[in-house]
């Protein structure tokens, strides 16, 4: 799996018929395993898949991704989150050292069970029950689960997301982090995101890389707000999931699939 930070504004999205593999490791005891540069994923169990960079801030480049460093990057991110799913490897960069520690706050969760979880109001009433809806048809159409949680840490449930989402290796965590930390230290890209093993086929490493550097950079957040990044990446993920063959490299173009659509109703109208 992938993971991201939240030591900052996030809002954590994940995708999942759930397993009993997820983990949500304490900070510092993560890094004294991980021994700096060392592959912690694997010291924590966790088989390798892919991690995005959490700081690719510039617009859209939708290269193919084949920077170690990029890894290393987002290793940094997710540890300071204290939030880690099963499938994940990550190699820990030195400024991972200087991140805060994880956090277990079930009190955060809603006694009642919901796809959205938004602590900080990252988006509107009308945007939570449409992106509520849109999972409910994801869950049901593909046998995936999308959840979102927008957080601010160290407010943020942690560890225990596991139990209430249940999650597996089926499970895709999207964490939008727009943070005044990493605003600061420059990683400003707000997307980061978390794959579980049985959508690395499907949606390989290099479709989370473009899909953070579309819609996570700072232009894009600056044009279209943060709700607009979380939404354009939601319905991504969603269009490719439910197409015909499940594969995507590149996300969908939005804009071409709403036009399509409306050229579709209307011949449907004649």
């Amino acid at each position: 799996m992938i993971l991201a930070p939240a030591h900052a504004l996030a809002c954590l999205v994940a995708i999942a018929p759930l397993s009993s593999g997820f983990h949500v490791p304490a900070g510092p005891a993560l890094r004294q395993q991980a021994g700096g540069s060392k592959s912690i994923g694997r010291a924590a169990g966790w088989s390798p898949v892919m991690m995005t960079a959490g700081n690719n801030d510039g617009p859209d480049t939708s290269g193919p991704v084949t920077r170690t460093g990029a890894l290393q990057r987002a290793a940094a991110g997710l540890i300071g989150a204290g939030v880690a799913l099963p499938a994940l490897v990550a190699v820990a960069p030195l400024e991972a050292q200087a991140r805060k520690a994880g956090v277990n706050r079930p009190d955060l969760l809603p006694k009642e069970q919901t796809n959205v979880i938004d602590l900080v109001s990252m988006l509107t009433k009308g945007q939570v029950k449409r992106i509520n809806k849109q999972l409910e048809d994801l869950e049901k159409a593909t046998g995936y689960r999308l959840r979102l949680l927008c957080q601010k840490y160290p407010e943020t449930p942690g560890l225990a997301v596991k139990d209430y989402w249940k999650v597996d290796d089926k499970t895709i965590v999207m964490v939008v982090d727009s943070g005044d930390d990493d605003r600061k230290s420059g990683a400003v890209n707000i997307l980061n995101f978390n794959v579980g093993d049985g959508l690395r086929l499907g949606l390989p490493p290099q479709f989370w890389q473009r899909l953070q550097n579309k819609y996570g950079n700072r232009f894009f957040v600056r044009d279209n707000g943060v709700d607009g990044a979380i939404i354009s990446a939601v319905d991504s993920i969603t269009l490719c999931l439910r197409s015909e063959t499940g594969f995507c490299v590149d996300p969908p173009d939005l804009k071409k699939v709403a036009n399509d659509q409306a050229v579709l109703e209307s011949i449907g109208r004649r």
